[in-house]
């Protein structure tokens, strides 16, 4: 139904390789900041699961948990300075 709309009312949109190359280009560099931002959690997740007995040694498990809540912000304010 969006496609028939812009079909017939905006067809020369559908044409511009230019456009849809950079919404394309956007979009993978939106995903890739997704998984940089969590990535950290799930691997700080592991190093409480392996190095820190499942979460027995309370000072691996705090620290990582703290890096948990703190790695994100400080990945994400890197990401916005770049753009």
């Amino acid at each position: 139904m969006i496609y028939s709309y812009i079909k017939h009312h905006f067809p020369h949109l559908l044409k511009k390789e230019e456009t849809i190359t950079e919404n394309l280009k956007s979009e993978n560099q939106f995903y890739l900041h997704k998984f940089l931002i969590f990535s950290p959690v799930i691997l700080l997740a592991l190093i409480i699961y392996f190095f820190g007995d499942n979460g027995k040694n309370l000072l691996v498990s705090y620290s990582c948990i703290g890096l948990m809540v703190i790695c994100p912000f400080i990945i994400y304010k890197i990401l916005n300075e770049r753009n």
